[in-house]
């Protein structure tokens, strides 16, 4: 299966919800050709946040290279870089696309 179907069901709904002020601190913004995006933070129990800009970095990486647009790139780093702050450790605790996926569907 094609890595941007795995994506869809899950991403079209979080997509349209990054803009919900409701949803929580922001964790990152991006200007892009005179638009602002946003992100709103993921609430998960933080233990550690080493790592955590990496893992963002790398899961916005895969999520564009996959072809999904910069709202829900965002939206799918946010919610792998907030499943890796749950354990302690640089590398302990990143998901794998399937459990951000997951995670993506039970958090709001």
């Amino acid at each position: 299966m094609p890595l941007r179907r795995q994506f869809e069901p899950v991403l079209g709904q979080r997509a349209a919800k990054a803009g919900d002020a409701r949803a929580g601190a922001v964790v990152v913004a991006l200007e892009r050709r005179d638009e602002l995006h946003r992100q709103a933070a993921y609430a998960v129990d933080v233990v550690d946040t080493t790592g955590a800009g990496d893992v963002f970095h790398g899961a916005y990486a895969l999520a564009i290279g996959a072809g999904l647009d910069v709202r829900a790139a965002m939206a799918f780093s946010a919610a792998t870089a907030a499943m890796k702050c749950r354990h302690a450790g640089g590398r302990n605790g990143i998901p794998d696309i399937n459990e951000c996926l997951v995670f993506m569907r039970t958090k709001p």
